[in-house]
């Protein structure tokens, strides 16, 4: 997530393609899809926190909750460019994404394993996909449109029948760029889904130093339904 502008416009291929497509944006009023969509198809992958020591990171909390906690089933709302998922260990997964793009990225990538399936957001299928752990990585504090935040965390919860797990910040903050805005999502945890307990608070093991704009401001926040034994 960190300066990801500069990495990718300095990108030997798809550099001249990233650079039309930040100007774009920077140029008219901001939609989430439309953005990760174009992002995708220009060049551009699911950031900094996929990939490398944080991706190393977040793949062995979640492999060690799936395998403690015998996890059978995993649904993830956002699952990006599949990066990250290269690392998962889940007996039977799902991947929702808003972009097309990263759908078919996806689909390809994981062709030969058939405990994988990717779903566009935009599909009907999504309402009736259930799963024990449901996933929410780098995502919310990418929600930026209000009405697509409440839609988000209310089918994130909805698809959960054990745990939710959110990989993010939780504090509200001034937006600094178009696709980035800071949520305390507890806050609407508490008022919309009471019947939901925080049981975990991990900090980041890489956390964000403002000197070398390294790391990063997500911590892991393990929920449970209130009648789930954690």
């Amino acid at each position: 997530m960190i300066r990801l502008r500069e990495k990718l416009q300095a990108l030997p291929v798809a550099g001249p393609a990233l650079a039309q497509f930040w100007n774009s944006v920077r140029s008219r009023q901001f939609n989430s899809a439309n953005y990760w969509d174009e992002r995708y198809r220009a060049g551009g992958n699911s950031g900094d926190g996929s990939y490398g020591d944080l991706a190393r990171f977040k793949a062995d909390v979640l492999n060690h909750f799936v395998e403690i906690h015998g996890i059978r089933s995993v649904i993830e709302f956002g699952c990006g460019d599949g990066n990250q998922l290269r690392l998962a260990q889940y007996p039977k997964y799902c991947g929702i994404d808003i972009s097309a793009k990263a759908i078919e990225t996806c689909r390809s990538l994981f062709r030969e394993d058939s405990s994988k399936t990717f779903l566009p957001a935009q599909s009907d299928q999504v309402i009736s996909q259930q799963a024990e752990l449901a996933l929410s990585l780098d995502v919310i504090y990418h929600l930026v449109e209000d009405d697509v935040y409440e839609s988000y965390m209310q089918r994130l919860f909805e698809a959960a029948s054990r745990y939710v797990i959110i990989y993010s910040d939780n504090e509200d903050k001034p937006r600094e760029v178009a696709h980035v805005r800071h949520r305390r999502f507890s806050a609407w945890i508490e008022q919309n889904r009471p019947d939901w307990q925080l049981n975990e608070h991990i900090p980041n093991k890489f956390p964000y130093q403002p000197k070398t704009q390294l790391g990063s401001w997500a911590d892991f926040w393990i929920y449970s339904r209130a009648t789930a034994q954690p």
